[in-house]
């Protein structure tokens, strides 16, 4: 069973809608979806986070610090979920903030990184992204302990898989 955690962007204690696309491309048949909420409650994002098969919502919080406006505590706060999880798929959103966290976390663990995806196979390891101004779409294969990469807003449709999350 394969362990994927999804950075969840908030605001004001709401899921921002493009994050239901990357829930639905994170899930598969044998992998446990995880999703991290960073500096949000995560019990008023609970709701809508099981509607999209989020098993298990984890609360990342900077143990009284302001996550929200340091990228790096927040970066660093998100490898020891990794490690304390053992997830080694980390997926988000592809914005601005999401690529900017992303390239942190990769950037400290020494692991490979692809942004702007448009979709996404866990078990190969491999994501789909575009090239040449979407003139070329190329597959890459990802290799190293932790696999993290950001999905383009968008690009993939939600689809709701409800469980009971945890």
């Amino acid at each position: 069973m394969t362990k994927l955690a999804v950075l969840i962007e908030t605001t004001d204690n709401e899921v921002k809608a493009a994050n239901f696309g990357v829930l639905t491309a994170a899930r598969g048949e044998g992998h446990e979806l995880y999703a991290f909420v960073v500096g949000a409650d995560a019990q008023s994002c609970k709701g809508e986070l099981e509607k999209y098969g989020a098993a298990k919502i984890i609360s990342i919080t900077g143990g009284g610090a302001d996550l929200s406006a340091q990228p790096d505590l927040q970066a660093k706060a998100i490898i020891a979920a990794l490690k304390e999880y053992e997830t080694p798929v980390l997926m988000a959103l592809g914005s601005s903030k999401g690529n900017d966290i992303l390239a942190r976390v990769a950037a400290k663990l020494k692991a490979p990184l692809a942004v702007d995806c448009l979709s996404i196979d866990c078990s190969a390891r491999t994501v789909r992204k575009p090239y040449f101004a979407g003139k070329t779409i190329a597959t890459l294969k990802l290799n190293g302990e932790y696999f993290i990469c950001a999905i383009r807003p968008n690009a993939v449709e939600p689809v709701q898989a409800p469980v009971e999350a945890e």
